[in-house]
C-alpha cells in the first residue's frame, strides 16, 4: 500500500512513515465524511427542536444526535484535512531517540513493586467487592434507569410496562446531566451479560453487582497503571508507596466500586501520564497515539476531566520544549506528534 501511495504526486517526496501517516489519517476521515452528510429529515428535525426550545422543553435524544452529529463529523473532517495538509511538518522524521533505561529501574526494585502492586490489587478487590451489592444512590439510580437497564413507566392505557433505554440514549443522553457515556456503555454490556432475564416476573429487574463490575475492574487495573507510570519515571520505589496509598484512599474506595465515570479516570489518568513520559522520552508514534487515546477515554468517561487534560498538555509542552540539548529538529518533530495526538 505504501508503494502504491508513493506513485501519487503529492506523496512521492514523503518518507514511508509520512505515507503511513497519510493513509491512517485518510482512513479516519472516510467515516467522518459519511457522518457529516445531513440526513433527509435534517430540516424537519431542526424545526422540531426549535419548537421544543421555544416551548421551554427539551427534545428527543435521537433528534439532538441527528441534528448535531453531522456538524461534529464535519468539524472532524476539516481537522483531518488540516492534518493531511500538514503532514510534512506534523510527521517529520525524528532525528534520534533520547531516552535511556531509567537508572532507578533495577530488577529488584521493579520486582518489589510488582509484589506490592499485586498485594494492593488483591487487598482492594477483597475489600471493595462487598460494596458492589450496596443500594444505588441518586446518580447511580438515574444512570441505571435512563441509560443502562431501563425503568417501569405507565403507558397510555394506564398499565405499568418496562421501558428499556435505546443505545442512542446510552451513548448520548445528557439531559440531567448525569450520564457518563463510557461507564453507561460498559455497565449496560456487563448488565446484559451477567444480570440474567430482566423480564422474569419472579426476579428483580436490575443487578447492582453486574452494573458496577466495569468500574470495579478499572479501579484494580488503575493500581497497576499507577505502578507502570512510576516505572516509566524510573522511580519504582515511589510506586511502592503510591500504589498502597491509592488503594487505601477513601475516594478510591468509593469510586472504584461505584457505577460512575470517575472510577474509569483512576485507570486512564495514570495511563495517560505513563504514555506521555514514554512519548516525551522517545518520540515514538505508538506512545503519542496511546497518549491521545487515553485523553479521549478520560474525556468520554467524564466531561469534567477537561481540567486534567489542560494540566496534562501543559506538562506535555513543557516536556518537549524544556528538553535539554536535544538533537537538531527534535523539538519541532515532538511538537508535531503532540499536536497530532491531541487532534486524534
Amino acid at each position: 500500500m505504501s508503494a502504491l501511495l508513493s506513485r501519487l504526486p503529492f506523496l512521492r517526496a514523503l518518507t514511508r512513515e509520512q505515507r503511513i501517516y497519510c493513509l491512517v489519517t485518510a482512513a479516519a476521515a472516510a467515516p467522518l465524511a459519511w457522518i457529516s452528510a445531513p440526513g433527509p429529515r435534517a430540516a424537519k428535525i431542526a424545526q422540531k427542536l426549535a419548537a421544543a426550545h421555544e416551548a421551554g422543553k427539551t427534545g428527543n435524544t435521537a433528534d439532538y444526535v441527528a441534528h448535531w452529529l453531522p456538524k461534529a463529523g464535519l468539524a472532524g473532517l476539516v481537522l483531518a484535512v488540516v492534518l493531511l495538509l500538514g503532514v510534512r511538518w506534523l510527521a517529520r522524521p525524528m532525528p534520534a531517540v533520547l531516552s535511556v533505561p531509567a537508572a532507578g529501574n533495577d530488577v529488584w526494585r521493579v520486582r518489589l513493586l510488582m509484589l506490592v502492586t499485586g498485594a494492593a490489587m488483591l487487598f482492594s478487590g477483597i475489600a471493595n467487592a462487598p460494596r458492589l451489592d450496596f443500594s444505588l444512590w441518586g446518580d447511580e439510580d438515574a444512570t441505571m434507569r435512563k441509560s443502562v437497564a431501563g425503568q417501569f413507566n405507565r403507558n397510555a392505557e394506564g398499565k405499568m410496562e418496562f421501558d428499556p433505554p435505546t443505545w442512542t440514549e446510552t451513548f448520548y443522553r445528557y439531559k440531567d446531566p448525569n450520564n457518563h457515556p463510557l461507564n453507561s456503555v460498559l455497565s449496560r454490556l456487563s448488565h446484559q451479560a451477567f444480570a440474567g432475564d430482566l423480564t422474569n416476573p419472579e426476579g428483580f429487574y436490575f443487578d447492582e453487582r453486574a452494573m458496577r463490575l466495569p468500574v470495579f475492574a478499572a479501579g484494580l487495573l488503575g493500581l497497576a497503571a499507577l505502578a507502570w507510570f512510576t516505572v516509566c519515571l524510573g522511580r519504582p520505589v515511589l510506586g511502592c508507596a503510591a500504589v498502597p496509598l491509592l488503594a487505601l484512599h477513601p475516594w478510591f474506595v468509593r469510586y472504584a466500586s461505584e457505577s460512575r465515570g470517575y472510577g474509569l479516570l483512576l485507570l486512564f489518568t495514570p495511563l495517560a501520564l505513563a504514555f506521555l513520559v514514554k512519548a516525551a522520552g522517545t518520540g515514538r508514534w505508538r506512545w503519542w497515539i496511546g497518549y491521545g487515546l487515553a485523553q479521549f477515554f478520560m474525556l468520554w468517561s467524564y466531561p469534567g476531566a477537561l481540567h486534567l487534560l489542560v494540566a496534562l498538555n501543559v506538562s506535555a509542552v513543557c516536556a518537549v520544549v524544556l528538553t535539554g540539548n536535544p538533537p537538531a529538529g527534535w523539538r519541532s518533530a515532538q511538537l508535531g506528534r503532540w499536536i497530532t495526538a491531541c487532534a486524534l
